[in-house]
């Protein structure tokens, strides 16, 4: 018979900046037949590394979530009509604004506010 062990769950990250990773942009799809994508990231927080997801939407215009986190990935602005397979970004640094957010229970998660290239800082230009 399987014997089960109960984790602590989440990795409760202090808000701030960190080097992350992209490790997966998975597409899905929500009860109404929308698509959208769940981006994971590996934050680097000391000696630990913690999963964080964030979805997004499909859109790729220029002021949308996923596009900044692209031009984050890649470290410069997209041209119009430029196309990215979201495969070619898995392994990219970046570093990752974490805040908190709260789930549906009421407890307290990490979220990505904002993602940045992974030379920059939060008080530099990224672009």
């Amino acid at each position: 018979m399987p014997i089960l062990t109960a984790t602590s769950g989440d990795v409760l990250l202090k808000p701030g900046l960190y080097d992350a990773e992209i490790t997966a942009v998975d597409e899905r799809e929500d009860g109404s037949g929308r698509r959208y994508l769940v981006w994971v990231f590996t934050v680097t927080a000391g000696p630990k590394s913690v999963t964080v997801r964030r979805p997004t939407s499909m859109a790729f215009g220029p002021k949308s979530v996923a596009r900044g986190f692209v031009e984050a990935a890649l470290g410069r602005k997209l041209q119009a009509g430029e196309t990215v397979d979201t495969e070619t970004l898995i392994g990219l640094p970046v570093k990752v604004v974490i805040g908190r957010g709260a789930r549906p229970d009421g407890s307290e998660t990490n979220r990505i506010e904002t993602v940045l290239p992974a030379d920059g800082d939060a008080d530099d230009e990224v672009f």
